[in-house]
């Protein structure tokens, strides 16, 4: 399946708004617990939907041992990997450097069945659990099985164990079920212009609604969809006006969010760190800290996927 760029558009906000939720400063700034509460009603579940568009779009009949192994490989060998090298970060610096959310040597162990490192990594977890379940589900009607059972989860007031990031994949599987469901019978709204400001109006109005806690149980429920509605029109919307270099560089980021996703804390929170050192901390230097954690947040895992990819091209040259 060829690439959808405003998909891939929709994939780098969205990660940008994850590097940005996971700032957490101490003390808080005025406004920003309201930004944070706005970012997290829809960018997760927008991760979430467009992968379940993107599996009902390239699923492809196989053994289905075959495709989970292909996600095992995909998704939680590089989680594995990621989190011995956050947690061996921590244990080496945290003596030296002011690091969040210290670990100990048990993380090793506890990183197999639930995310100790980074507990951001609940995304990982619970996207290999619904891999395991879509292809059982991938046909028209077995989707929308998929779909009501998901909402039914959703709804339910279960508290589940707190392994493999079971409570994540309940409150999310709906999302990427919806996707599926969108993916299997057509596509993506095309968002006319006459629809854009309905969207635009709707989200803002709900989001202040929901920020100061008028009707907010129904619109915890509601927002997520709006969201998902409203980034992927902002999306289709860059799509059609930007080109060259920006549009090239934002193409790159959303399809680069996953090794983002996994390393961006550590690159962020190292350049936090090393900030400290010199006496500039968000209490002091907001803007300048919040900047270069969100900056190597994302460029940092690029960098470090461009060279490895330069090293592994070398080698296999020599070969």
């Amino acid at each position: 399946m060829q690439r959808i760029d405003y998909l891939d558009i929709a994939k780098a906000i969205c990660i940008i708004l994850v590097v940005v939720g996971h700032f957490n400063p101490s003390p808080t700034p005025d406004g920003w617990h309201t930004a944070m509460n706005v970012i997290y009603t829809f960018h997760m579940p927008l991760f979430m939907f467009v992968s379940g568009f993107l599996f009902s779009k390239t699923y492809r009949q196989q053994p289905y041992l075959n495709f989970i192994s292909k996600k095992f490989r995909h998704l939680m060998v590089p989680y594995f990997l990621t989190s011995v090298l956050i947690i061996t970060i921590k244990l080496t610096l945290q003596g030296t450097l002011s690091v969040k959310n210290t670990a100990v040597a048990q993380d090793f162990l506890t990183m197999l069945y639930r995310p100790s490192a980074a507990v951001h990594l609940w995304f990982i977890w619970a996207l290999m659990l619904l891999y395991i379940v879509a292809p059982l589900c991938r046909k028209r009607f077995a989707s929308l099985g998929f779909l009501a059972g998901a909402v039914a989860l959703w709804l339910l007031p279960l508290n589940l164990p707190d392994i493999f990031s079971l409570n994540q994949f309940k409150a999310n599987a709906v999302f990427f079920a919806t996707g599926m469901l969108t993916g299997n019978f057509g596509h993506t709204p095309d968002f006319k212009k006459t629809l854009r400001p309905i969207i635009i109006v709707l989200f803002a109005v709900m989001e202040y609604l929901y920020a100061y806690g008028v009707c907010a149980p129904v619109l915890k429920r509601v927002l997520p969809f709006v969201g998902i509605l409203f980034i992927l029109m902002v999306s289709r919307i860059l799509s059609e006006a930007t080109y060259g270099k920006v549009r090239s560089a934002i193409l790159f980021i959303g399809k680069n969010s996953l090794i983002i996703f996994l390393l961006h804390s550590a690159f962020g929170e190292f350049g936090k760190a090393t900030l400290s050192l010199a006496g500039i901390t968000q209490e002091n230097h907001f803007v300048l800290t919040l900047l270069t954690f969100v900056l190597l947040g994302i460029c940092g895992p690029l960098l470090l996927k461009t060279v490895l990819l330069f090293i592994s091209a070398r080698v296999s040259r020599k070969k």
